[in-house]
Parts: structure tokens; C-alpha cells; sequence
């Protein structure tokens, strides 16, 4: 997928007034992930910073990895967005009962939302095999899920309520930390 048209809409990062940046070491990497994590670094390069966050790796119950971007001190310095984020259980409420369900993957959804060049840089993370910057708006960023709900409700919102629900079902494992499932650049 070609992904939204930047002038249509893009992932911003609004710090607060007195935020500094912070550049922090890599974490060391269990060597038994490392292969993994390259592929992983390399299928993000394959998709298409003063601050300098560390990845951490998750073993998934499927043998495979998750990587993970620690944003915990970018999103500490990040303005709140206010944007309301519907509840998982009124959405389950409103359409149990329906005969279909579609769920929109959020790691395809979030793809599809570009950074704003201006705040990519906010995005570096740090790995053994280099420094790389999000291009896509990534899994752990603060304000990523008011973002992406903006996007749904402005795309969808004449379908919502009437026969479809716009929701995030947010990994509560995955808090402050990003999926490297995302777009990034070698920098």
C-alpha cells in the first residue's frame, strides 16, 4: 500500500516547552535475537534526530520477535493530544449481535500515516547495525492513537455509527515502547 497522501494528513510530535532532548545508549541485545532483529531492521528499510531512543526485544508465543522502540522519555516531553478515544467495550456492545465483523489492522493502519518531516527525527532509534529515523508514525508514540483515531473518524465518519465502528485495541504490553513493524530510514 501507498499509504495516506501526506497533504491529507501526517503524524506530528508536539513537545512541551521545556522539554530537552535525551539521547539514550543501546540496551544490550541477547545474541540469540540479534539475527532476528536485523531481519527485522531490514524489512522496516525495505518498507519505505537529536533524540535517541534504545529498542527492546519481546519474544512473541509464536517464536518470533517483537522490536520495540523505547519512547517512554520522548513521550514524557510530549503534549497530550485530547483527542477522544472510543471504548472498547461500548464498540463491542454496538456491534455484538451483527452478523460480520472487520477488524482493521492497526500495524497496517498505522503504515499508512507518514511523519511530518519535521518531527522525524524525534523518532531515532539506535541499534547495533546503526541509527535509524521513523518515516511512518510508529507503535508507542504518546499521541500515535489519537492520531490514527483522528484519521479513521475523518475517513469514516459518515459510515460511523450507521454500520461501522472506528476503534483502537491498544497492546497495554506495549506501552511506551514501539513495534518496529513501521517504515524507518538508515541515518
Amino acid at each position: 500500500m501507498k499509504g495516506l497522501d501526506p497533504q491529507y494528513y501526517q503524524h506530528q510530535i508536539h513537545l512541551l516547552p521545556d522539554a530537552r532532548p535525551v539521547q539514550q545508549r543501546r540496551y544490550r541485545m541477547n545474541p540469540n535475537y540479534a539475527a532476528k532483529v536485523k531481519e527485522e531492521i531490514d524489512k522496516l528499510l525495505r518498507v519505505g534526530f537529536t533524540w535517541l531512543s534504545p529498542i527492546v526485544v519481546v519474544p512473541k508465543k509464536n517464536g518470533k520477535i517483537r522490536v520495540c522502540a523505547d519512547y517512554r522519555k520522548l513521550n514524557a516531553a510530549t503534549v497530550t493530544d485530547g483527542f477522544p478515544l472510543p471504548f472498547t467495550d461500548n464498540v463491542l456492545d454496538t456491534v455484538a449481535g451483527h452478523e460480520c465483523y472487520n477488524f482493521l489492522d492497526g500495524f497496517s493502519g498505522y503504515n499508512q500515516i507518514r511523519m511530518h518531516p519535521n518531527d522525524q527525527e524525534k523518532t531515532t532509534f539506535v541499534t547495533e547495525w546503526g541509527v535509524f529515523v521513523a518515516e511512518v508514525m510508529m507503535f508507542g508514540l504518546k499521541t500515535a492513537p489519537a492520531t490514527f483515531q483522528r484519521i479513521i473518524t475523518k475517513i469514516f465518519n459518515e459510515y460511523i455509527p450507521t454500520f461501522m465502528q472506528g476503534s483502537l485495541r491498544p497492546n497495554q504490553n506495549n506501552i511506551g515502547r514501539n513495534n518496529s513493524s513501521n517504515s524507518a530510514r538508515n541515518e
